[in-house]
């Protein structure tokens, strides 16, 4: 905490969750493509930057302090295969691609999925309905279309038949959409405490 010039968040630092959160928040800002000066840069645009020009410098020193030890992690390992897809898309070897069980990609995934469409086929599934609750995934489907060029290979149906739950079935075609009614429950729903 005295190595990033911590006065705001000292308290908070000393509590046990910080370190876990403050991890949190760097795994994200890696997966979003966010150095640690850009994060800066942002940080110093703020009308009254002060925990934030803090979680900046925590996050430099973090920066720092792995690459000195000559370790990597999640952030670096990403790196690493997207240049070297990048760099060689012929080693892949022009192996298909499945993607797919995500809800959205983060900017280094979506960096990836890239380096793969350029050194084989790439098949993105998503779930998607023109619904309250699927909303976000069309920001993803919009990125895969106009950043990587994506195109819709195939609409599937819906099939209601993949259970025999009215109550699953429901959920399914109508979460968060207004006046949507009810169902009788049935077992495809249990409650667990």
């Amino acid at each position: 905490i005295v190595a990033a010039g911590s006065r705001r968040l000292q308290r908070s630092a000393a509590r046990p969750g910080f370190a876990p959160a403050l991890d949190r928040l760097i795994a994200e800002l890696e997966a979003a493509l966010v150095s640690p000066g850009e994060f800066a840069r942002a940080v110093g645009e703020l009308d009254d930057p002060g925990y934030e020009t803090e979680l900046a410098a925590f996050y430099a020193r973090y920066v720092e302090l792995r690459d000195a030890s000559g370790r990597g992690d999640r952030a670096t390992t990403i790196a690493a295969a997207i240049t070297a897809l990048r760099g060689e898309p012929d080693a892949w070897g022009g192996r298909p691609v499945f993607v797919y069980g995500f809800d959205d990609l983060s900017r280094a995934q979506l960096e990836l999925v890239d380096a793969l469409s350029r050194a084989g086929e790439v098949t993105v599934a998503v779930t998607f309905a023109d619904r309250r609750a699927l909303a976000p995934r069309a920001r993803l489907i919009s990125a895969l279309q106009s950043e990587l060029g994506a195109e819709v290979a195939e609409e599937l149906p819906f099939e209601g038949d993949y259970t025999s739950s009215a109550t699953l079935r429901h959920l399914d075609r109508h979460l968060f959409e207004p006046g949507a009614g009810n169902v009788a429950p049935d077992d495809g729903l249990v409650m667990l405490e």
